[in-house]
């Protein structure tokens, strides 16, 4: 067990630094692109958004996509794999067990989509006075 958990810890630590190069790279391809595309927009444009907010809005958003990419996308691929190996060692060591994991499984399924709808309310709230507080601070 103590090998397989070093393994676990050695994988699990590659694939994380992975992901996160990856998310960082595309997070900064968005970025300069975002920047171009403000750029090339006509002085109107300007007008009718607070130039202000414009650098902390580049950098929230990017800084969403980089964890969604890199730390919210790698913990779901890396939990479900984590599921379904459990499940089945657990199916062969003890069946009993697993089918009662199954059972509960769609009432934990059901509270996750709860908490995760209510989490994403309240972070964009969270986002939208980040941005105004920036724009204020410069």
């Amino acid at each position: 067990m103590i090998g397989v958990g070093a393994a676990i810890g050695t994988f699990g630590f590659i694939y994380w630094m992975i992901l996160l190069k990856f998310s960082s790279k595309i997070s900064r391809r968005i970025k300069e692109n975002y920047l171009a595309a403000i750029l090339k927009q006509e002085t109107g444009w300007f007008d009718s958004f607070n130039y202000n907010e414009l650098s902390a809005r580049i950098t929230k958003e990017t800084m969403a996509i980089n964890k969604a990419i890199g730390e919210k996308m790698g913990l779901i691929i890396f939990s479900l794999g984590m599921t379904i190996c459990g499940l089945i060692i657990g199916v062969i060591n003890g069946w009993s067990l697993a089918l009662a994991n199954c059972a509960i499984g769609p009432i934990i399924g059901v509270c996750a989509i709860f908490f995760g709808s209510t989490m994403e309310s309240k972070f964009s709230k969270a986002l939208k006075a980040y941005g105004q507080s920036a724009g204020y601070a410069e």
